[in-house]
């Protein structure tokens, strides 16, 4: 029997004799979903893995299910199968179609129900199927807007509502459990599905339009498609309709329907989409083994439980202790570690003795049987300060030390003492030193590969992807028949961004001495005679952002310009502010003209005479020849209007405040001359120029110059002369020669699409880098630049340029050198892909000549199409490539990918017979598969490409035939011109050397034309299917990776390419090379070739991967010594974990658990090494942890599917007050649903019940992203407004989806029924809105499994802005699919809507890209007229209207903006209250605030809380106090961002949700809010605050009371850091606050917060109230306004002199006297007792049940103004029950940013009088009486009403008139 069961057992036994027996501690979670078929799961498992493999498991698995023999009779029949069964026998087929590394991941994705999620969008899919038909029940109104549940805002608020309902399984239609959606009729029978497609079948094609096209098109990138053969022979203009099978294999219909509409498919008549559902009331008939798993709830794992000692601190007693307590200390060690003494009737030392393996297994039990129920709250100084080398010397001494690690670092409050006690071994301690030379002390790192995970994200969802992207990819490669220890190897190899030195992209060599003009040159000019030449002096020391003065040119900016464009005079500019900061950089230009740039791309359309660009570059080239370079850069910025000291830059800045932005206007030719004639005026001046000093010579030299522009015939003659050399027309004109040259120069760069653009050192960077990307380059440089220094490899006297030049590329082309963050596509050419397709097989390499027996590192293979000029062109740029000499290693190959194949070529032009068809692709393909000569076949095709006849064929269209005869595209038009064709052809391979005969017969031989055309049928095939190309595409495969040029790919660009690549194939191929054999290989064929064929799979394969990004890190260089390791070696493993490990820290403590899974089930090579900290001070786990790992076990012990994991604590201290904390995956939002104790304050000796059990649940999925705006500078749209809701049932118009390769989408218009209304997608019902922070453009939406809609809100959102081209930047991914928009004045259709697919249990992440609309370029989406001015125009608005009138009667005010409310505050309007509680006694609090502020209130209330952290009871009650007592509320939530600093203490994070997030986590509708706390009491009409006018402050808080003298002491704000800091303004109490949201929107005051705490949070002594040092802490950029002090009384603060004044009284913490909570609310406030016994009386009501025969949505209002009346308020109350440590409170205590306080830290929040300016527009506020009697109130308006009608009758008056009368 295992130790660790006898170790269970032994447990048990002890622990069952204790006297008090322990109270077990169990938590569940589950999903919020009716659980999905474990068959259909398996199937998604084995699509995600290869698409083909689902087919082929469908097909197979009626043969291998166990129910195949449940049809036999009765008598015979065998017993059904259990799930047991039923599961041996699915993981036994799956496990049959995947490589043996992949079989432990199928089994635990299906133990952790992963894949369910992806079924459920499915579920989706089919009710909606069926609600287009009318088949689906309705579950209600399906409105637009979000609707209300339990009081909530949205139904996703309350139960999950709509987010959940959308993907319910649905019932069976009418007792079919499948059925057909064809055209838009879902078809039940099979009969009715006969019949369907059989009229499908018999149309010669589909109609060009018909009723149903709207539905043909919705085929999703996830959808399971089947491969039919019809899909890639035919290349026809139409797709046939998709036919939508809803259905589950083991279904009679099912194994009916599937083999007819396969057959269809295949004979090319529908596309069939199969989405798989196994519909409710269908579980009998698809039999047992396809049923396992359906119905009831879906349990998770995969997350982690902590319980946290409450209020615990652990404090270090001075070293002066040491000596006293040396000889207690000494007799305690040795009575504890006196093994022979009997522990609860255990021996240890026997055990020990017995099993010395396993001693540190049984000291641990040991230490938990000893451990005391009282855990200490304080150690000294000695005990703790070696705990991490105890904790290692016992982890690596264990016997399973992966299981002892993690049974001490979640125990550690318990086995803390005796760990203490232990001698560490010096070996231990040396071995942790030495690692402490290699490692940060404590640093946890865990890599898998080679790549290191982001601890801080690391779930087990993102472990097992990269799991199985690790294993799937070294399948690949065993499949090669490569050994274990080389596919290992090529596992650990560098990303390639991690193999190129410097980390940038190539280098283009831009040297040239006439067409790069430098401002400076630091080696050169004078200014710099003063810098060093020292290099060295680069390797001292730096501040960020610090740049040494050397000088030596080794940092060189160069803009690339067209003279005219906006950038340019910005760009100028910059120059200019570099040069006057003396930053240490040579600056220059290169000039183009656009217009000339598009004539050599497009000879058709040459340049006119008038181009300004070019008369700006003459211009500037006159000037520079004449007077040196910066005259002329004075020139360019001239021209626009600008000048030399223009701040740029951070000039600019700094003068934001005072300078406004340069205004620069494009030059016309008038302007630019005069701006010439200013230049040389100035230089001439400065130059005593005699020549050019008269405006007569001046303006000659202008005439020359424009002369000149006529005199140039080309060429470059005369660069090197000076003008003032050449003098006169020969001046003039070599400089527009020049001119000329310049941009010839720029497009041979290949930078004529790129332009402006930034070549720093070589390095490209776009527009978006010019002018501002120079310093960030420079920084980004500089590490290359220490590097060569240190290495030696450039010297004082070395061209630092042509150092970093020396191997750059000659012509740069964007689409093959991608911009940073931009991910090429790429495809892998392994197994399975090289088996299935035969043209791999085939493929007859080019190379260079004379290297056709090297290995080549590259493999281009060219699909295209050779009967297009464009094909043609490729090939031969290809062929150019190979024989230049650059081509040393690549070899090319072609595919062909025609646009027409015979078979589906339809057209009524006549046709050549097959022997003429295709004649230069079959010539080409003849020529290239030759199999003598071939080191002559590159020159000969060079010259058959190049033939003017050859070139005139493939340029002709299928229309374009000349006369008569033949017609078809690309093709010769008569046999004559054929045999021409061949002839010289023939005629060039007698000149080429090639064996004329073979090519004869390759060509014109009997069957060569069939032969020719399947094989370009299979090539077609290939690049339909695996590169998702269209016919007549051209695609280049460079070792994987996928380009198709969308602009003329040359020679040059080859050669880039092949650069790009190189980090990629480069390291692979050197490992094979070093392979002594390759027994496999077949003996014809040679080493070389094999290897280059090796190295293009192995490549593909590395770059295809979708493997797991993080720092890739060398642990072979880490020499730590195995005294601290943990190593376990498995040399067949393709899974190495290596790692540095803190045993006790809270990483160790989250990531253990995932380490012992991967090694349970995966079995992987293991190094680990302790990294602890040699001293430790504190106390370093105060808590215990517990995680919810799968069991390996599918079924438990009676056969049936086991429940997911469960966490369960044994043997809890009972007396300590503990907290339950859930630590879920990152998306994931969860809540408790089942819970009877208090979680928040657990105390388990009060726990009546034998255990304590609670059941969490899945509330939501999260979709998280960043917005950015698609523009040169990409910023956050700050403020843009987004919904998330469902897709219609029947969608506008027909969508366009993008697949898995496809980097763009498609878009649909379609009929707008209402004027500006969006066109296609466009949300059904709204389930979630959001703001688009300003913070890294982030925003979170709730969803759930299932396909939803991403818009754009309505409104300004709409009108400013639309989804860019790509809405989802990145591709690729799953779920990201159409779009919907509307179509603008100018025809373009601008798209608001995307669809995003949530398909597993990681949540989604999307990238979300929008443009501004044409016209709105200029407008911000918050408009700030809101500031002071506005305001008071609005509010003047306001007192001219009727309803002004009226106010000032009633109220004897004039009134302003927030009095008249809309929407905010108003008479009548409805009061918003958000507070947040979390445990039962502040919940207590909570329902007691409620009562307070009903009785005081007479207008409606709402109330909106914090889900994150209620109790169920609390959720239970809540809805039926509302109905009882009349008011409204509201659950709301915000998931913390994983990009803000989180806290790591509850209570903390309770008091960051106070602030942080109000921005974004109530509805956008939502105006004001009140922030009340729960432990407050409130004593006036909330409406009154409510109204009050903020005056342009978002915020509004109380100021800190100072009349009670007796806390001066504890006044911290008053002294040190606070008292500089807020430099006189008040310091507020964070317990009672209004938010104006509008104006906290608009000015991003929720951004600005989230900045300052990011800033601050990351020092342990800031922010120690968080919730109100932070406001407090910015209120000189997020003001705010103070309250009047009797808003908020609190006895810790203020003196009782002014209680009576008090409208709320707040509970807060007394520093002083420390008394608890409950005491003090008896005493202080004379009603508490009363509504406290109120509020329990309801609850008891509750709980009885006297409320279940009533729906929460009841009316309302019972107790609702009928004899609800305040109490009286005597100034003190009876002194009630004290409260327990547990359930104080701390959130209300002061905190300072960086000093200390007093007591430890304790923190009082609450208040202080005064803090009202001297003449504040508060003093001595009231209000009117009129407000106390509502009878009068009602007269008074009438009465107002009815006289302002008479005095003016304005149209706009009276509405705001009938508005005023309805609110009151």
């Amino acid at each position: 029997m295992p130790f660790w069961t006898i170790l269970v057992l032994v447990i048990v036994v002890a622990t069952g004799s204790d006297a008090t027996k322990p109270k077990p501690i169990s938590i569940s979670l589950r999903a919020k979903w009716e659980g999905t078929p474990i068959l259909l799961e398996a199937g998604e498992f084995l699509a995600r893995e290869d698409p083909s493999l689902y087919w082929k498991f469908l097909v197979a698995w009626p043969h291998a299910s166990p129910d195949v023999n449940s049809s036999a009779a009765p008598a015979s029949a065998p017993p059904p199968p259990s799930d047991g069964d039923c599961l041996h026998s699915l993981l036994r087929l799956a496990s049959s179609f995947l490589a043996p590394p992949l079989a432990p991941l199928l089994r635990l994705a299906l133990a952790m129900r992963s894949l369910s999620p992806a079924l459920l969008l499915h579920r989706q899919l089919a009710r909606l199927s069926l609600s287009r038909a009318g088949l689906l029940p309705s579950h209600g109104a399906q409105g637009g807007a979000a609707g209300e549940e339990q009081g909530g805002w949205s139904a996703g608020d309350g139960d999950g509502g709509e987010r959940w309902r959308v993907s319910e399984n649905p019932a069976a239609p009418k007792g079919h459990c499948c059925w057909v959606e064809l055209r838009g009729k879902v078809l039940l029978g099979e009969a009715d599905v006969v019949a369907a497609v059989a009229a499908v079948q018999a149309e010669a094609s589909p109609p060009a339009s018909s009723p149903s096209a709207e539905y043909e098109s919705l085929v999703h990138p996830f959808d399971h498609v089947y491969p039919s053969a019809s899909s890639s022979s035919s290349s026809s203009h139409h797709a046939p309709p998709p036919a939508f099978l809803y259905a589950s294999p083991g279904a009679a219909c099912f194994d009916a329907l599937l083999p007819l509409l396969a057959a269809a498919a295949d004979q090319g008549a529908i596309r069939l989409v199969l989405r798989p559902v196994l519909p409710g009331g269908c579980e009998a008939q698809v039999g047992r083994c396809a049923a396992v798993g359906a119905g009831g709830r879906v349990s998770l794992g995969g997350y982690g439980v902590e319980l946290a000692l409450k209020n615990m601190e652990y404090k270090a007693l001075d070293d002066s202790q040491v000596k006293k307590d040396k000889a207690e200390q000494a007799a305690a060690e040795g009575s504890a570690d006196d093994l022979a003494q009997p522990v609860k009737g255990f021996l240890f030392d026997t055990l020990v003795r017995r099993h010395p393996e396993l001693r540190g297994e049984l000291l641990t039990f040991r230490d938990q049987l000893l451990a005391a129920e009282e855990i200490r709250d304080e150690y000294n100084v000695w005990e703790l300060k070696d705990l991490g080398l105890q904790a290692t010397q016992r982890i690596v001494g264990g016997a399973e030390p992966l299981r002892l690690m993690q049974d001490i670092n979640q125990n550690f409050p318990k086995i803390m003492d005796s760990l203490a006690k232990t001698k560490v071994d010096g070996t231990v301690a040396e071995a942790v030193a030495e690692m402490h030379g290699m490692v940060q002390a404590g640093r946890t790192i865990v890599a898998l590969n080679s790549i290191a995970f982001n601890l801080a994200t690391l779930d087990i969802f993102t472990l097992l992807e990269a799991v199985q992207a690790e294993l799937s990819l070294g399948a690949q490669l065993l499949s090669l028949k490569m050994p274990a220890p080389v596919v290992r190897q090529l596992l650990h190899l560098p990303p390639a961004s991690a193999s190129r030195e410097d980390g940038a992209s190539p280098r283009l060599d831009f040297r040239s001495p006439w067409h790069v003009h430098f401002f400076n040159d630091l080696e050169r000019d004078r200014e710099y005679r003063g810098w060093s030449p020292n290099m060295h002096e680069l390797l001292m020391p730096m501040y960020p952002g610090q740049f040494r003065a050397i000088r030596k040119n080794i940092f060189h900016a160069v803009f690339v310009l067209d003279p005219m464009h906006p950038a340019t005079p910005k760009a100028v500019a910059h120059i200019h502010h570099l040069h006057r900061s003396s930053m240490p950089l040579r600056m220059g230009l290169i000039l183009a003209s656009s217009a000339r740039l598009l004539a050599l791309n497009d000879p058709s359309a040459p340049p006119g005479h008038d181009d300004l660009s070019e008369l700006a570059m003459a211009l500037f080239l006159y000037i520079k020849d004449s007077f040196g370079p910066r005259p002329a850069f004075d020139f360019l910025l001239s021209m626009w209007g600008g000048s030399a000291l223009d701040p740029a830059g951070d000039d600019y800045e700094d003068a934001m405040v005072t300078l406004p932005p340069p205004q620069y206007t494009a030059p016309d030719q008038p302007a630019m001359e005069a701006a010439f004639l200013d230049a040389l005026s100035t230089a001439a001046a400065a130059a005593r120029e005699s020549s050019l000093g008269t405006e007569e010579a001046r303006k000659a030299a202008l005439a020359l110059v424009l002369a000149g522009r006529h005199r140039v015939e080309g060429g470059e003659g005369g660069r090197g002369e000076s003008a003032a050399a050449r003098g006169g027309d020969g001046a003039a004109a070599a400089v527009w020669t020049q001119v000329v040259g310049s941009s010839g120069f720029v497009s041979g760069l290949g930078l004529a699409d790129a332009t402006p653009c930034l070549l720093f050192n070589g390095i490209f960077y776009p527009q978006a880098k010019v002018p501002g990307g120079v310093l960030e380059a420079m920084q980004e440089e500089m590490e290359a630049v220490q590097r060569a220094v240190y290495y030696q490899q450039i010297r004082a006297s070395s061209d630092v340029l042509a150092f970093f030049l020396a191997s750059a590329a000659k012509r740069f082309n964007p689409e093959v050198a991608l911009p940073a963050g931009k991910a090429a596509p790429y495809m892998s050419l392994a197994p399975p892909t090289a088996a299935d397709h035969p043209s791999l097989a085939r493929l007859s390499f080019l190379h260079s000549p004379g290297t056709e027996d090297e290995v080549k590192p590259f493999s281009h293979l060219l699909a295209l199409d050779l009967s297009s000029h464009q094909g043609v062109d490729l090939l031969l740029q290809a062929v150019l490539h190979l024989e230049s000499e650059s081509a040393d290693g690549a070899r090319v190959a072609i595919l062909h990918n025609p646009l027409l194949l015979p078979t589906a070529a339809a057209t009524s032009a006549p046709l050549p017979p097959l022997a003429w068809r295709y004649l230069v692709p079959r010539l080409v393909m003849a020529a290239v598969h030759l199999p003598s000569r071939r080191s002559k076949i590159p020159a000969f095709l060079q010259r058959l490409l190049q033939m003017p006849l050859l070139r005139a064929v493939v340029s002709r269209a299928a229309t374009g035939a000349e006369g008569e005869g033949w017609a078809g595209r690309g093709e010769v038009k008569s046999e004559e011109e054929g045999r021409e064709l061949l002839a010289s052809a023939w005629s060039i391979a007698d000149e080429a050397g090639l064996n004329r005969g073979e090519l004869e017969r390759a060509v014109t031989g009997a069957g060569a034309a069939e032969s020719a055309v399947a094989h370009m049928a299979e090539d077609h095939l290939f690049v339909k299917q695996q590169c998702d190309a269209s016919p007549g595409t051209s695609v280049i495969i460079t070792n994987g990776r996928l380009l198709a040029p969308q602009h003329r790919f040359v020679a040059l660009d080859f050669a880039l390419l092949e650069d790009v690549e190189a980090p990629r194939v480069k390291p692979a191929l050197a490992l094979l090379q070093n392979l002594p054999s390759w027994p496999h290989l077949p003996p014809d064929l040679p080493l070389s070739d094999h290897l280059s064929t090796m190295a293009m799979v192995v490549a593909s394969a590395l770059s295809a991967a979708q493997r797991a990004t993080g720092d890739y890190i060398q642990f072979t260089r880490l020499t730590a010594s195995p005294s601290i390791g943990i190593i376990h070696e498995n040399d067949s493993a393709l899974l190495h974990v290596d790692g540095v490990i803190d045993p006790l820290s809270a990483e160790a403590q989250q990531v253990t658990p995932l380490l012992l899974l991967l090694h349970e089930w995966f079995n992987p090579s293991l190094r680990l090494f302790m990294n602890p900290l040699s001293s430790v001070s504190e106390f370093p786990l105060k808590n215990f942890y517990r995680y919810a790992a799968p069991n390996k076990a599918l079924t438990d012990a009676a056969g049936v599917l086991a429940a997911g994991a469960e966490v369960e604590f044994l043997n809890m201290p009972l007396t300590r007050t503990l907290t339950l904390n859930l630590k879920v995956p990152e998306p994931w939002l969860v809540e408790p649903a089942v819970a009877d104790h208090d979680l928040d304050n657990l105390v388990l000796e009060k726990v009546a019940d034998p255990s304590v059990a609670a059941v969490f649940e899945l509330e939501a999925l999260m979709i998280t992203g960043h917005c950015y705006e698609d523009s040169d500078m990409p910023e956050p749209p700050r403020g843009m407004q987004l919904v998330l809701g469902t897709p219609p049932p029947v969608p506008a118009a027909p969508l366009n989806h993008t697949t898995a390769a496809a980097t763009s989408t498609s878009t649909s218009g379609g009929s707008s029924t209402a004027a500006g209304r969006p066109h296609g997608l466009v949300v059904a019902r709204t389930l979630e809105d959001t703001t688009v922070m300003a913070n890294l453009g982030y925003f979170q939406l709730k969803a759930a499994p299932g396909l939803w809609l991403l818009q754009l809100a309505p409104g300004r959102s709409q009108q400013l802005y639309q989804l860019a081209r790509e809405g989802l930047m990145g591709g690729g991914a799953p779920g990201g699919a159409g779009e919907g928009g509307e179509e603008g004045a100018d025809g373009e259709v601008g798209r608001v809507a995307m669809e995003v697919a949530v398909m597993d249990l990681r949540g989604k992440v999307v990238q979300l890209r929008v443009a501004k609309r044409p016209g709105m370029e200029g407008q911000k989406m918050l408009d700030d007229a809101g500031g002071e001015d506005g305001e008071e125009e609005q509010e003047e608005a306001v007192a001219a209207s009727l309803f002004g009138s009226f106010f000032q009667k009633l109220t004897g005010k004039k009134p302003t903006k927030a009095s008249k409310g809309g929407g905010a505050a108003g008479s009548n309007s409805t009061i918003n209250i958000f507070s947040i509680a979390s445990g039962h006694l502040y919940e207590r609090f909570t329902r007691i605030m409620i009562l307070s502020v009903l009785k005081n209130t007479r207008r409606p209330v709402k109330f909106w809380f914090i889900k994150n952290y209620l109790s169920p009871s609390f959720k239970e009650v809540i809805p039926h106090m509302a109905r009882e007592y009349g008011f409204e509320y509201a659950l709301i939530t915000y998931k913390w961002p994983s990009w803000l600093h989180k806290q790591t203490e509850k209570q903390r994070l309770i008091w960051a949700y106070k602030i942080l997030f109000l921005d974004v986590i109530f509805p956008l509708s939502l105006e004001k809010v009140i922030f009340v706390d729960a432990d407050q009491v409130v004593r006036e009409d909330m409406g009154q605050l409510y109204d009050l006018p903020l005056h342009g402050s978002p915020l509004a808080y109380t100021p800190m009371c100072d009349n009670n003298r007796d806390m001066e002491g504890y006044r911290f704000w008053k002294q040190g850091f606070w008292k500089e800091h807020l430099r006189g303004k008040p310091y507020h109490i964070s317990a009672l606050y209004v938010v104006d949201l509008v104006k906290f929107r608009r000015m991003a005051a929720g951004d600005t917060l989230r900045v300052i705490y990011e800033s601050l949070s990351k020092d342990p002594n800031s922010l120690a109230n968080l919730d109100q040092d932070l406001p407090n802490y910015a209120q000189h950029t997020v003001p705010i306004l103070s309250l009047p002090q009797e808003w908020l009384w609190c006895e810790s603060w203020c003196g009782n002199a002014t209680k009576a004044r008090a409208k709320t009284i707040d509970l807060c913490n007394n520093p002083m006297t420390k008394e608890p909570k409950l005491q003090g609310a008896r005493r202080i406030v004379a009603e508490w007792a009363g509504l406290d016994e109120e509020q329990r009386r309801f609850t008891e009501r509750v709980t009885r049940g006297e409320f279940d025969d009533l729906s929460p949505s009841a009316p309302r209002g019972a107790l609702r103004f009928a004899g609800f009346h305040s109490a009286p308020r005597p100034e003190e109350g009876p002194v009630g029950e004290a409260m327990t440590e547990g359930g104080e409170r701390g959130e209300e205590d002061a905190g300072g940013l960086s000093e200390g306080r007093e007591e430890g830290g304790e923190e009082a929040e609450e208040g202080e009088e005064g803090g009202v300016e001297e003449g504040g527009e508060w003093a001595g506020y009231e209000v009117d009486p009129a407000y106390e009697d509502l009878e009068g109130l009602e007269e008074m308006a009438v009465e107002a009403v009815d006289g302002a009608k008479g005095e003016d009758e304005d149209e706009d008056e009276q509405d705001e008139e009938h508005e005023g009368h309805e609110e009151l």
